[in-house]
């Protein structure tokens, strides 16, 4: 009987050994867990930067293709004139948007500047 009890006594020892060795790797496991949740924590932070960042290169990726195809000539032609209002509205539009003595009422007036550059050109 005695012998049992020692056996019993061995085992439990063992038993002990092992339940101790669990709660070491359970305490390892809850320190990486509390890592692991600073770092998604950080990375929640980032990702509309990164987000933003990839959007911003997807315009500029655009921004440069349209360039390239403006260089190459392979750029959509403008619109062609196809009315007598067409050709009104562009020279409407030519007109006021190109100096400020085309638009409508303004006034004119001649300056000392004016005329300096005049004598210069002429």
């Amino acid at each position: 009987m005695e012998a049992m009890e020692e056996r019993i006594m061995e085992a439990m020892k063992a038993l002990r050994a092992k339940v101790s060795g669990v709660e070491v790797i359970m305490e390892r496991l809850d320190k990486i867990d509390l890592k692991l949740e600073k770092q998604g924590e950080r990375l929640d932070r980032v990702q509309p930067k990164v987000d933003l960042s990839m959007e911003s290169l997807g315009q500029v990726q655009q921004e440069q293709g349209e360039v390239t195809r403006v260089i190459k000539g392979e750029a959509a032609p403008p619109p062609l004139v196809t009315s007598p209002r067409d050709v009104a509205q562009f020279r409407e539009g030519a007109s006021t948007s190109y100096h400020p003595m085309t638009q409508k009422n303004t006034k004119f007036v001649w300056s000392e500047a004016a005329n300096k550059a005049f004598l210069e050109l002429k």
